[in-house]
C-alpha cells in the first residue's frame, strides 16, 4: 500500500517515478508534444506573491541588503532583460551571462552559433534532452528541431554547451553542493571586474513559487544575512529576491523530471569568445 504524503497529498511512488529517466523514444515524444503546448503561451503581466522566504530585490528591504552587501556585480544586475516567451528562462539567462561577459547576443540569437557559416552543432547535443539518436540526424533536421524544442525549455548540461559554444569557459556543479562550497565559487565572482559569473539552475517549487525548474544569475551576496541576490528573468510572474544561501543551496540539490540533477555553473571569459 503507497504511503501518502501530508503535504503534497499524492503517493511518494510516484515522485520517485518521475525523477527516474526516460526511454529515449518516450523522451522525445513529451518534448515535443510540450514544446508545441508551450509555443501558444504568451508572457504578459502575471504577478505572484512571494512567500516570506524571499526579500524582494525592488522592496525597500531589498535595496537596504544591496546597499549593505560587500559582494555584487552591478554590471550584471543593470544588465538583465525579460525573457521574451515563458518558455526562456534559460536562453534569457545565457544572453543576459553572455552579454555581461562581452559576448553579444540576444535570447533569440543563442543558438545561431550552429548555423552556417557559424559552425554546426556540437556532438552529442540531443542528448542533453534525453534522446540522443537524434544527435544522428541531418543538420538542417536537427536546426528545425532545436527550434521547436526551444518552447520546451533547456536542460542545465545544454546550457553549458551552448555557452561553450559562443567560445565561453563553463564550470557545471551538480554534486556535493553545500552552502559553504557554493559560497566559495560564488564570492570570488562579485570581485571588481571579476571575469566570471554564477548562474543557479533550481526548483521554482522549493521557494514555494509557481513553475519547476528555473535558471537565474546569481549577483550579490549580503554576509551579514547569508543571502543571494537571485536575479529574475521572468519578470512578468516575480521580481527579483534575496534569498537564504542555505534555502537555494537546497532548490540547486533537486533533480529535474527527466531525471538530472540540477545545480549552478561558473562561467567565465573565454579568449574566442563568439561575437564578442
Amino acid at each position: 500500500k503507497a504511503t501518502v504524503s501530508v503535504l503534497n497529498c499524492r503517493p511518494h511512488w510516484r515522485g520517485r517515478l518521475s525523477a527516474m529517466p526516460r526511454h529515449p523514444a518516450v523522451q522525445f515524444y513529451r518534448s515535443m508534444r510540450d514544446a508545441r503546448r508551450h509555443k501558444k503561451l504568451r508572457s504578459g503581466p502575471n504577478p505572484q506573491p512571494l512567500d516570506a522566504c524571499m526579500t524582494a530585490a525592488d522592496s525597500e528591504a531589498g535595496r537596504q541588503l544591496l546597499a549593505e552587501s560587500s559582494h555584487r556585480n552591478q554590471h550584471l544586475i543593470d544588465g538583465v532583460v525579460p525573457q521574451e516567451h515563458p518558455a526562456f528562462c534559460g536562453l534569457a539567462t545565457c544572453s543576459v551571462v553572455m552579454r555581461g561577459l562581452g559576448v553579444d547576443v540576444s535570447q533569440h540569437d543563442v543558438f545561431n552559433v550552429f548555423n552556417p557559416p557559424a559552425g554546426g552543432f556540437p556532438s552529442p547535443w540531443f542528448q542533453h534532452f534525453g534522446f540522443g539518436f537524434v544527435d544522428s540526424a541531418p543538420a538542417a533536421v536537427k536546426r528545425r528541431l532545436n527550434h521547436h524544442l526551444k518552447y520546451d525549455g533547456l536542460p542545465l548540461s545544454a546550457a553549458v554547451t551552448l555557452m561553450q559554444e559562443h567560445g565561453l569557459h563553463v564550470a557545471n556543479v551538480q554534486h556535493g553542493i553545500t552552502p559553504d562550497t557554493f559560497r566559495d565559487a560564488l564570492l570570488p565572482t562579485l570581485a571588481d571586474r571579476s571575469p566570471a559569473m554564477v548562474v543557479a539552475n533550481y526548483n521554482r517549487g522549493t521557494f514555494k513559487q509557481r513553475g519547476t525548474g528555473h535558471f537565474a544569475p546569481v549577483a550579490a551576496y549580503h554576509r551579514g544575512e547569508d543571502m543571494c541576490l537571485v536575479l529574475e528573468v521572468n519578470t512578468h510572474r516575480y521580481p527579483s529576491v534575496w534569498v537564504r544561501t542555505e534555502l537555494l543551496v537546497d532548490a540547486m540539490n533537486t533533480t529535474s523530471p527527466g531525471g538530472t540533477k540540477r545545480g549552478y555553473m561558473v562561467v567565465r571569459r573565454g579568449p574566442q569568445a563568439a561575437g564578442a
